[in-house]
């Protein structure tokens, strides 16, 4: 096993356990085809919720493994981590927005039902 898989191994078992996740099936597709395909092949076989853009962004970075050096592979992971963590504030904004329509829904609803049951 090499150090690459030994890696995508460890980042696998320590955020994901066992279930399936998109590194446990990189790696394990890394040895039939190159690193490109074997991500995007991993990225589509995986059942997750990633948004049409947070795949877009990720399928980019799979085309760009193993086609500049390591410096340039840094860059990437490194604009790709910055474009995630504003996905993430959007979603957390996203999610606090939701979550007080939600509760007011649910209020309004429960007014109602009690109205109509008196």
């Amino acid at each position: 096993m090499s150090q690459l898989e030994k890696s995508l191994s460890g980042i696998s078992s320590s955020i994901y356990g066992d279930r399936d996740n998109i590194f446990n099936n990189f790696c394990n597709s890394l040895n039939k085809v190159d690193a490109s395909l074997s991500w995007n092949e991993a990225l589509n076989s995986t059942h997750n919720s990633l948004k049409d853009e947070d795949r877009e962004v990720l399928s980019m970075l799979g085309k760009m493994l193993g086609k500049t050096d390591k410096f340039g592979q840094i860059q990437e992971i490194d604009i790709v981590s910055k474009f995630l963590d504003k996905q993430i504030e959007n979603s957390e904004e996203e999610k606090r927005k939701n979550e007080k329509l939600y509760k007011t829904l649910g209020i309004v609803c429960g007014l109602t039902l009690a109205i109509i049951l008196v």
